[in-house]
């Protein structure tokens, strides 16, 4: 977007439509009075009124300068006449009011072309996403134990109000909260640390088979033996145990 688009303050003149305004400081050619001059006579073409202040840039005239005289004129043939030589003063303060709108506009826009431009903000980057870690059933075992806290005339009675029979199952757990039941409030109490993982699909969880362990023949000594090697002649004999001698008669 450009600067006369955004930042460019209006073009406000004390009369005249915008259609007779001009579009341009470079359009009144230094010489806003001509230009003030024909929109107080009434003028609304804008491409007329440029012509005039062309004309004025071009023969020199004195940038207060109204208009020119006619070349036949008795008095000052073909001078320009400047804003304070007119005689009517109510045409003099329209033409420096209109004037003035025009020159104020001009410093207005020269200021802001000597700013620095705004630069365009700096659009963040968005960050990337996170990929979402992947998501796995867990099933938990805990030993836990529940208990009740309630208000009775007595222990029967607060019996009944924390595990009435609709709610108590055979089993002896307490199937579903008494929640209906006003002033009855419940605990449930175990140990996180102490929860025993069941089964999960989880595969960082699961279990290496563990190889089976190498079988091992057992050691079974061999037979002791004696070799008989005839090259030395070893020879060995069961020696029986003597006889006991025998008594004589």
């Amino acid at each position: 977007m450009t600067m006369t688009e955004i930042e460019a303050p209006p073009l406000i003149t004390p009369e005249g439509g915008l259609a007779s305004q001009p579009e341009s400081p470079q359009q009144y050619h230094d010489h806003p009075y001509v230009w003030a001059w024909n929109i107080i006579l009434g003028a609304t073409s804008r491409d007329f009124i440029a012509r005039e202040c062309l004309a004025a840039e071009r023969d020199g005239a004195p940038p207060d300068a109204v208009y020119k005289t006619r070349d036949d004129d008795p008095n000052m043939p073909g001078e320009w006449v400047t804003v304070g030589m007119l005689v009517n003063a109510e045409q003099q303060r329209r033409v420096r009011e209109y004037a003035h709108a025009l020159v104020d506009h001009h410093e207005a826009l020269h200021k802001l072309s000597k700013q620095p431009k705004a630069q365009p903000p700096e659009v963040a980057e968005e960050p990337e996403e996170a990929e979402e870690p992947e998501q796995y059933a867990y099933n938990v075992s805990f030993v836990a134990r529940i208990s009740g806290k309630v208000t009775a005339a007595s222990h029967e009675e607060a019996m009944r109000l924390l595990a009435p029979p609709e709610h108590t199952a055979d089993s002896g757990y307490v199937g579903g909260l008494a929640t209906d039941l006003g002033g009855v409030v419940w605990f449930l109490n175990f140990d996180s640390r102490a929860g025993e993982l069941v089964s999960t699909d989880d595969p960082r969880m699961q279990k290496r088979p563990t190889p089976p362990a190498p079988v091992v023949a057992p050691v079974v000594p061999s037979p002791s033996r004696v070799s008989l090697t005839p090259t030395r002649g070893v020879v060995i004999r069961r020696m029986n145990p003597p006889e006991p001698p025998k008594d004589s008669d």
